[in-house]
């Protein structure tokens, strides 16, 4: 990605972080410098998390053979850049699965170990901190552990506790957040993939861009009312989320040799992408000779769409990969 630093590499796989990240994390650090613990605390915990979620991803896309450029942290999260993504359900959905499937686990890890020394510590005589107790009566407020295991009059023991209640409490959120069904989060692309095993790749995109932008409405309605001093921050997240839907959108039409910026309105489930004769563009006729999905063989459709020149595609292929250029089979 342009403009990222190089951290290393893990399992071969190079890790990166954008500077935009760097400056945030240095503007934060100096605003919080009286007190640095809490705060490395509650960062290194949650880049850890991403990460590993990030090679959650990453690992299973190279076990199905996707090529992974590499793994980048960012403002609004970690990316794993993949090269190559067929358009095939099972291996979409796999891959999509594994980031919240990571954060699970390790939500589950740690609500583990916090019940287990829980338990050893009762045995033993010893009574719980005040500070877990309120954490376990308000699990929503259990991320707060990151920071609360600092404080002082705790034990080793107990600040580990809290330590884990927080871990937990920050993998579970990203678990679960990821697997809302909205593009470009994890939960879209796992919806994508099992409703392409019924209609095709090129549809499925389209009911799941539908559903992401309903959501981001209905949500973005949500944040406004329950917290009106934050539109700013509500407002960038809906429209963040609703042109990324757009963009996967637009590069599944364009690998589908349909034109990338008719029917507006189609998003929302009118409207319609006009063929060369004034018909309908055929919903999930791709380029190639034969159906990705189901591996049927198909005659070359003779609508071809609005086209790009060489320049656009060379800059889409960057990003996303080859684009299919077979030639047809040979009457």
């Amino acid at each position: 990605m342009f403009g990222s630093l190089p951290l290393g590499r893990i399992a071969g796989i190079a890790v990166r972080v954008h500077w935009t990240l760097v400056a945030l994390f240095v503007w934060i650090g100096y605003a919080w410098r009286d007190a640095p613990g809490p705060l490395l605390t509650l960062l290194g915990s949650l880049l850890v998390a991403v990460l590993l979620h990030e090679l959650g991803h990453a690992l299973v896309a190279r076990r199905f053979g996707v090529q992974v450029v590499d793994i980048t942290f960012g403002i609004l999260g970690g990316s794993a850049n993949l090269l190559g993504m067929p358009d095939r359900p099972r291996v979409e959905g796999w891959i999509a699965a594994a980031g919240p499937l990571v954060n699970l686990a390790l939500s589950g890890l740690a609500l583990g170990f916090y019940l287990v020394s829980a338990s050893w510590a009762r045995r033993s005589g010893a009574p719980l901190s005040d500070l877990e107790l309120g954490l376990v009566a308000q699990p929503s407020l259990a991320m707060d552990g990151l920071q609360l295991a600092w404080a002082p009059g705790l034990s080793v023991l107990e600040s580990a506790r809290v330590f884990a209640l927080g871990f937990w409490g920050i993998n579970l959120y990203l678990g679960l957040f990821n697997l809302v069904p909205a593009f470009p989060l994890d939960g879209g692309r796992i919806l994508r993939a099992l409703v392409a095993t019924r209609q095709g790749w090129l549809r499925a995109t389209e009911t799941v861009v539908r559903l992401s932008r309903w959501l981001v409405l209905i949500g973005l309605m949500v944040l406004l009312v329950r917290s009106p001093g934050m539109w700013c921050v509500s407002v960038a997240l809906a429209a963040f989320v609703w042109f990324q839907g757009a963009r996967e959108l637009l590069v599944v039409r364009m690998r589908y040799g349909q034109g990338p910026l008719f029917a507006f309105g189609r998003g929302f489930g009118f409207g319609a992408a006009p063929g060369p004769q004034g018909q309908d563009a055929p919903a999930d006729e791709p380029v190639e000779e034969a159906d990705p999905v189901r591996g049927q063989a198909r005659r070359p459709s003779a609508w071809s769409g609005e086209g790009q020149g060489p320049d656009w595609i060379a800059r889409l292929e960057r990003y996303r990969g080859p684009l299919r250029r077979e030639d047809p089979p040979q009457e």
